[in-house]
């Protein structure tokens, strides 16, 4: 067997896995937004689609809101043609951005930028108040398109903000600040 029809053979063996794979995403997208419009993830324990899509889907946070966008789309009812579109683009862009920070990571080191420290945040609550919590958080990140670290910190400015209005002058919260060695 020549070189040119091994080629066409494993371009056509690839073509179909491919086609398998868009219809699969397409499926995994539906099945998605059944449980996110359901709130099937709250029976099995999880007080947001984040957290289930995260720990017992095992996706990163950037998939989590890809699928949250498609199942969204999917609820508006989009076309089968349709999604598999919006599938593909978004694939698209995700590659994209891979590619760019590979980029970035090939670049030479002088010009690589160096990241602060991560910091952490540590919230001590009852289960039902993590619950209203995490739903909370949820939907001001739909409502304000924005990550939960902004919608965290957006949230302690607003209530430092108005602890400063109280007119007794003594604040009805109380914020600490431990670091830890």
């Amino acid at each position: 067997m020549s070189d040119q029809s091994n080629a066409k053979v494993v371009h056509e063996r690839l073509l179909v896995a491919l086609d398998a794979m868009r219809k699969a995403e397409s499926q995994a997208v539906t099945l998605f937004a059944d449980v996110m419009k359901g709130k099937f993830y709250r029976g099995l324990g999880f007080a947001s689609i984040h957290l289930y899509a995260e720990e017992a889907l095992g996706f990163s946070r950037s998939k989590t809101y890809e699928f949250i966008r498609l199942a969204e789309a999917l609820a508006e009812s989009k076309s089968r043609r349709e999604l598999e579109k919006e599938v593909v683009k978004s694939r698209a862009r995700r590659d994209c951005a891979k590619d760019e920070i590979q980029t970035e990571m090939l670049a030479p080191e002088h010009e690589t930028p160096v990241a602060p420290p991560v910091q952490s945040l540590t919230l001590r609550l009852s289960p039902l108040a993590k619950a209203r919590l995490e739903a909370m958080l949820e939907k001001l990140m739909k409502k304000q398109h924005c990550s939960r670290e902004q919608v965290l910190l957006m949230a302690l400015e607003s209530l430092l903000a108005e602890s400063t209005r109280v007119d007794s002058g003594a604040s009805p919260y109380q914020v600490v600040v431990q670091e830890c060695p």
